[in-house]
């Protein structure tokens, strides 16, 4: 019975705990040609292409041999809590264990067991019984086999504690460092597909469902990253986004560090209502976005950036915001794109005055000399110096606490989505002064940062003496010589692109099982591996 005991692989429990094989020869080969390897890692981990062998010797003992001095292997024995790292070939037992190149990487139980029922007897691999088992259906069992052996393994610490798994044609891959715990046969039928989950992502993200064909597209991502250490903020960004402008407007290092602060700051924001297209504060969005990406007169790049501008965790009166604006005051916003009374007027719009309150919101209804007084500080730090005649105000209250927005009645374009979006077409189209072509490499953020710097005092956009050009100088440098000012501005822009790369990933990996629901309000959505490499990333370091 000895001559029917087979090697087997299975990967540590941390690392999900798949078995591959029987492997009935003398050998098991692991590298990364796969020609050549029966388990098959990526070269851009340090695998060589073949890098360590398996030895099966005729009275069943067994040998693990690198190939060469330069192919590191770490060996664990069975009862060793540390591991050591292999120079010459050396006999192993069933039940050692060893990584390959780091000793961080899957860890591969060696076992000896008997074969399965269907393939045991016979004699030999070339016996009566073997030559029955060469059938079409055989060949393609064997075919399937092999492709389990392919499977993208990976692992983050303590981030991720279980490991989900692709399989179908797809590659063994472990990140060096960045060991995503991502892929877990969720389930494998032979006559039918199978499905591909992300695993649970901190405290609050909870399982998706990835369809077959996002699974390929991230493995592909997951092959040319050259190993998660190497993956750069802006190849995640433009993967993320779909986005390759974004990508290399995220090479301006000012502007990228500002971004990197902001992924930060809003990345414990709860932003659940993007999850439910049944909330009116996601179904204006949707109807915010759908309209802004399909206009032809805006660069498809900056209509990706620029949709998340209004974005916020907590919307309160899904009309109505506030924020700290240019001259460090705070104000209220107005429309699903959360401009500022200063910000519209100076891009054009037709726009009411409006005032951020607290206290007895009740109370101004009698006390015309304290609504006056709010709202004509509005109209002056936007330049102006008197209200309308004969106006009628309201307030509208947000859903907590004592404060609101007073506003002037009558029309204001800041409501009309249509509107907005032909003004944008105006001031930041693909013939906007002030800002370079839409394809160069400050394309995308030169116009977020025009659409933000329409709230300084000093850039009424509707008139041509303005000293302010980003036309001709990456956008961190044009900021960062306007002072306080400028960083306002960058502020607000980095902001709505970390919105931008990061929402999606939050939605992707939050939005449970109805990923075309989701779809309907944020859009096409990435796929997770890349939301999981940014979340570690944010996590450890870039």
């Amino acid at each position: 019975m000895k001559s029917e005991l087979a090697i087997y692989l299975r990967l540590a429990p941390e690392f999900g705990g798949t078995r591959f094989g029987p492997f009935q020869g003398i050998e098991v080969v692991l590298g990364s040609d796969a020609g050549r390897c029966d388990i098959t890692l990526a070269e851009a981990l340090g695998v060589l292409p073949v890098h360590v062998r398996i030895l099966r010797q005729p009275d069943l003992s067994l040998i693990i041999a690198p190939v060469e001095r330069t192919a590191t292997v770490f060996l664990w024995r069975a009862s060793a809590r540390r591991p050591t790292q292999l120079e010459v070939a050396t006999a192993i037992r069933p039940g050692d264990a060893f990584a390959l190149v780091t000793e961080q990487g899957p860890r591969f139980i060696v076992e000896l067991d008997t074969l399965p029922e269907q393939a045991a007897g016979g004699s030999g691999a070339f016996g009566s019984k073997a030559r029955k088992r060469l059938s079409g259906k055989a060949l393609a069992d064997e075919g399937k086999r092999q492709a389990l052996t392919q499977v993208l393994t990976t692992k983050i610490g303590a981030e991720v504690q279980r490991a989900f798994t692709f399989i179908k044609t797809g590659t063994f891959l472990q990140p060096r460092y960045l060991f995503v715990g991502l892929m877990l046969i969720a389930g494998f039928a032979w006559g039918g597909g199978m499905s591909c989950k992300a695993t649970k992502w901190k405290k609050n993200y909870g399982t998706t469902s990835v369809r077959l064909e996002n699974c390929n597209k991230s493995l592909e991502f997951a092959q040319t990253m050259e190993g998660s250490e190497k993956a750069t903020f802006t190849q995640l960004a433009a993967r993320i986004t779909d986005s390759v402008g974004l990508g290399q407007a995220l090479e301006d290092e000012i502007v990228q560090k500002a971004v990197l602060e902001q992924l930060t700051a809003i990345r414990s924001a709860d932003f659940g209502w993007l999850l439910d297209p049944k909330r009116p504060e996601a179904a204006a969005f949707a109807t915010w976005r759908q309209e802004i990406v399909q206009d032809e007169g805006l660069d498809a790049g900056f209509a990706k950036a620029v949709v998340w501008a209004g974005v916020e965790s907590a919307l309160g009166h899904r009309e109505w915001g506030r924020k700290e604006d240019s001259l460090q005051a705070d104000v209220c916003t107005r429309g699903v794109g959360r401009l500022t009374y200063r910000q519209a007027l100076h891009l054009g719009l037709s726009v009411q005055p409006d005032a951020l309150v607290t206290g007895d919101l009740g109370g101004l209804a009698s006390n015309v000399a304290r609504r006056d007084e709010l709202l004509l500080g509005t109209v002056r730090a936007a330049g102006g110096s008197a209200l309308p005649e004969g106006f009628e105000s309201d307030v509208a209250p947000f859903s907590r606490g004592q404060r609101g927005c007073l506003f002037v009645l009558g029309d204001d374009d800041r409501t009309r989505v249509a509107r907005v979006i032909r003004t944008m077409g105006d001031h930041l189209g693909p013939d906007a002064s002030l800002v370079p072509p839409p394809e160069s490499p400050y394309g995308i953020t030169s116009r977020l940062a025009k659409f933000f710097a329409a709230d300084l005092p000093d850039a009424d956009f509707r008139q041509r003496d303005i000293d302010l050009d980003f036309a001709h100088a990456p956008t961190g440098t044009v900021l960062m010589g306007l002072g306080t000012r400028g960083e306002w501005v960058l502020r607000e822009t980095a902001r709505t692109l970390a919105r931008s790369i990061l929402l999606p990933c939050k939605v992707t990996l939050e939005g449970g099982q109805d990923r075309q629901e989701a779809e309907k309000v944020v859009g096409p959505l990435p796929d997770a591996i890349p939301c999981l490499v940014l979340d570690y990333r944010m996590t450890h370091g870039w």
